[in-house]
């Protein structure tokens, strides 16, 4: 029965949820608006309070947590967001809405392999998986506002949170870097090595720092540099969800 809520009864509902978000930001209705973006975040954990139940200790590396995980937060972040956005003609909902849709459909995949429960022994090994979720989901976010950006250039609040959303994301990715470092010469008696894993992580914290530091003055125009802006962070959110799937 708990399989059956998970794999069809939460996406349903996660779904049915974000149209509503939808049709209540096109209709500019606030307090609709604002309850289902709260509704998605209740929803997304209690998803992931029924994935632990179904699934005992399991593993915050595999594709369906980290999905839950970005997708609480990004609707979290939303809502705070929500009431100013409608009022300011924003479209960060509509594009949220997007990907958290996204984020359901991957989340109803299969797993491509199965993840070992002793990785959540150590803490800072908890600290370094749930590190990537969270990045997931501040990254999605501050795309969305640099999507609303692209299309309404003279909202400074948006851009604003999104260069902030970016900060936040490259600081959490680091600090899981730095936990993951620790569990790693806990568990091994070293630290990173120049490994494959140790590479892929590197190239997506390079990735942020080129998001956050593309010089303006090398753009013409203010969608050039939010264009600019925009792909690495979309390599990265790339990065994160595909390499689940492999």
């Amino acid at each position: 029965m708990s399989s059956y809520l998970l794999s069809y009864v939460v996406p349903a509902l996660l779904l049915c949820i974000t149209v509503c978000t939808c049709i209540a930001r096109m209709r500019h209705m606030v307090r609709l608006g604002s309850l289902c973006w709260l509704l998605l975040t209740a929803v997304w954990g209690a998803g992931l309070i029924l994935l632990f139940i179904v699934q005992g200790s399991f593993s915050m590396s595999g594709l369906v947590p980290t999905c839950m995980v970005a997708g609480c937060l990004l609707s979290l972040l939303q809502a705070i967001t929500y009431q100013k956005d409608v009022c300011s003609g924003s479209r960060r909902p509509l594009w949220s809405a997007c990907f958290v849709a996204l984020l359901v459909l991957c989340s109803v995949l299969p797993e491509p392999a199965h993840h070992n429960t002793f990785m959540l022994n150590y803490v800072f090994a908890i600290l370094f998986f749930v590190s990537r979720p969270l990045c997931l989901g501040l990254t999605l976010f501050a795309m969305a506002g640099i999507a609303d950006c692209l299309q309404r250039e003279h909202d400074l609040r948006v851009a604003h949170i999104s260069k902030d959303m970016v900060y936040l994301a490259s600081t959490v990715f680091l600090a899981g870097e730095i936990a993951g470092s620790y569990w790693g010469f806990v568990g091994w008696g070293t630290t990173w090595r120049w490994s494959g894993n140790f590479f892929f992580s590197a190239m997506l914290f390079v990735l942020y720092m080129v998001a956050l530091h593309i010089p303006r003055k090398f753009f013409s125009n203010q969608k050039a540099y939010l264009v600019a802006t925009l792909l690495p962070l979309l390599w990265i959110v790339g990065s994160l969800t595909i390499t689940k799937m492999l």
